[in-house]
């Protein structure tokens, strides 16, 4: 967690977080840079931190689309599982 918490300390990111399932990948980052010097510098100073075994970068060339809600039957579970007291 050491590395994620070096990675929130730099400008240029947005987020860190935590993955599974996805070949080797431990931390994916969104990070926004000016150009691709920028990025170039960047890859190379985190290739460079310690703990730091490899790293995939890729880009967004097109939004498709973007929904900004919780599915209904999420939604009903977790309002279920918030109605549930616990007995002490």
């Amino acid at each position: 967690m050491s590395l994620g918490k070096q990675l929130l300390k730099r400008d240029q990111v947005a987020y860190v977080a935590r993955t599974i399932g996805q070949f080797n990948i431990d931390l994916k980052a969104e990070v926004f840079v000016r150009s691709n010097d920028d990025l170039i510098n960047l890859i190379e100073e985190v290739k460079a931190m310690r703990g730091v075994k490899d790293l995939i970068w890729s880009e967004i060339v097109e939004v498709v689309g973007r929904r900004n809600h919780i599915p209904t039957g999420i939604l009903k579970a977790l309002k279920a599982r918030a109605a549930i007291k616990p007995i002490k």
